[in-house]
């Protein structure tokens, strides 16, 4: 996954690459935009990894099928029924606020989610849909938002080649585009990086 900045009507996009020091051809990568709040990054993933995954045949339809995937990815159906129950007459939004920030899922996907499941009726979704609309919260869901997610495995493996002598710290610093951080904190500890 890879994060980029700067791109006004961009939310994320997936594409292939090989190159001759890659032992798989053709590897996917993900692509989201780096402004946008956790839950909705999460989503964008989540949908594009549909797209690459998923063989999609008969009605189903390719988006749909891909926004399925997603919230299934994030929240499978056991962990839904565990966190709502199996059968509700209607959804707090405070309550799905709280969901979203514990599974990265938006308030919104959430309905969708347990409408797909039958955790709430058709009637149901569609009355939270209507204050979604009432309440202008289809771009800026109520709430704090889901902070934005921050890919550090490159970092990680900067600090790796750095503590196995495979790189100079000048190197690291080269390779991460900024300056290294001198202490880390681990239980309260503090570890010096030399």
């Amino acid at each position: 996954m890879g994060i980029i900045s700067g791109f006004e009507h961009f939310d994320a996009c997936t594409f292939t690459y090989s190159t001759q020091s890659c032992k798989v051809e053709n590897d996917p990568i993900i692509v989201t935009k780096g402004e946008l709040s956790g839950d909705r990054q999460g989503f964008n993933v989540g949908h594009d990894l549909g797209h690459l995954i998923l063989d999609i045949e008969g009605d189903f339809k390719s988006e749909q099928a891909a926004n399925r995937f997603t919230g299934a990815f994030l929240v499978p159906a056991a962990t839904a029924r565990v966190e709502l129950g199996t059968n509700r007459t209607n959804l707090n939004i405070n309550e799905l606020h709280m969901l979203k920030h514990k599974y990265g899922l938006s308030i919104q996907a959430w309905i969708y989610r347990t409408r797909d499941l039958s955790i709430i009726s058709e009637n149901t979704a569609a009355r939270l849909f209507q204050q979604f609309r009432v309440n202008d919260w289809y771009r800026q869901e109520p709430g704090k938002l889901c902070p934005s997610e921050t890919p550090i495995r490159m970092e990680r493996l900067i600090y790796h080649a750095l503590a196995e002598d495979l790189i100079s710290r000048s190197r690291a610093q080269e390779l991460s585009g900024k300056p290294l951080q001198e202490f880390l904190v681990v239980d309260k500890f503090f570890v010096t990086m030399t």
